[in-house]
């Protein structure tokens, strides 16, 4: 029987899932080969994990006893190509989700993967939801490694507040709103322009103004420009900022915000376990969920009342005064839910399960 295993990457969401994970199973000796679609952007994080790979977009299944792929939002060519061979070839084929409807992508919908892992347990009740073509057995919810780090930013959070503030020598109670954007070539980027003119407008009528903090998809073709327009906005309306820049090192921005506005984002997911976070899902956005065979709300976050959803920009002014001045019990409210309904991403053991899921398929299918 043949021994070798090819594991699949493309977006940066993808390396992030199960990067670490897959490094492991290499380190312990397994027979993996790696490949990177050429247009996924996950090629510097592969190269920082020390995982060699090889560009394709498409592989010889017969060379291999099992596929393992991370699913793609943008680049999925080989995922697609490389399981419809090897599910035609009588291969069998693992996805590895790295967010809620993953694998629900319409260029995939026709094809079934023997297992699919999922963030959690609302992960797996939206896949089977959209795809009630997969075996309920066989769609289990492991986690994504990247959020393991997730319970350790808690714990820091008040020292990273402080450090912060100071780094961008601020007052010890001046407010951070965090906006991390998606990108426009998946999304409309007229709403993406609206977006932004909002968020610029509500914060200015807050007494003081919050300090803005901005992050654009290192992906998006509009980065520079969209970045250029924030910024245009933020000076006319005097209000401080650092666009496209990280403030902090060894933790993420958001995590010493006081609030944080994301569009369709896994770092919206991450962000709102911590921080009361804003989920800005415009038409397209909409769209693009109910493509995949999501429903409203589209976010578990939100339906159990862990994030805040705007749809439509008017909500903008409202939302944000609930998310920078609410009443002690909304942020209880907040945390209860994150912990209720969230936890497996919170307790920091997503890579562990990964590696021993995958360890023990590798195992039975290359006897």
């Amino acid at each position: 029987m043949e021994k070798r295993v090819a594991v699949l990457f493309g977006d940066v969401g993808t390396v992030d899932c199960i990067g670490e994970p897959v490094r492991h199973l290499i380190a312990e000796g397994l027979q993996i080969e790696v490949f990177l679609d050429p247009k996924g952007a996950g090629k510097k994080h592969l190269t920082r994990l020390g995982i060699s790979f090889t560009e394709a977009t498409k592989i010889d299944v017969s060379r291999y006893a099992l596929v393992i792929s991370g699913t793609n939002g943008k680049a999925q060519t080989l995922w697609k190509n490389a399981s419809a061979a090897a599910l035609e070839a009588g291969k069998p084929v693992i996805w590895c989700g790295d967010f809620y409807m993953s694998g629900c992508e319409v260029a995939v919908r026709d094809l079934v993967p023997t297992w699919l892992t999922v963030l959690d347990e609302s992960g797996s009740k939206l896949a089977l939801r959209a795809r009630p073509d997969l075996d309920p057995e066989r769609v289990v919810a492991l986690g994504n490694a990247s959020y393991d780090d997730i319970a350790e930013y808690g714990k820091n959070r008040a020292a990273v507040c402080v450090q912060m503030r100071s780094r961008l020598n601020l007052p010890s109670d001046a407010r951070i709103v965090y906006f991390a954007a998606s990108s426009s070539n998946q999304f409309d980027k007229t709403e993406m322009e609206a977006t932004i003119d909002a968020l610029v407008g509500s914060v200015k009528h807050l007494f003081p103004p919050a300090y803005i903090l901005g992050s654009f998809h290192p992906a998006d073709p509009e980065k520079d420009e969209l970045e250029g327009m924030m910024r245009d906005l933020l000076d006319r309306a005097d209000i401080g900022h650092t666009i496209g820049e990280r403030v902090m090192s060894g933790v993420p921005d958001y995590v010493g915000a006081d609030a944080v506005v994301v569009q369709y984002s896994t770092e919206g997911v991450k962000s709102s376990l911590l921080v009361p976070t804003a989920f800005v899902l415009l038409p397209s956005m909409r769209e693009y969920q109910r493509a995949r065979g999501g429903r409203w709300p589209f976010f578990p976050q939100i339906a159990h009342g862990a994030a805040e959803a705007v749809w439509h920009v008017d909500a903008f002014d409202s939302t944000l005064e609930r998310m920078l001045e609410g009443e002690p019990d909304y942020y209880k409210a907040r945390q209860e839910a994150c912990v209720e309904h969230f936890r497996w991403l919170m307790d920091g053991g997503s890579a562990e399960r990964l590696k021993l899921f995958l360890h023990e398929e590798i195992e039975a299918y290359t006897k």
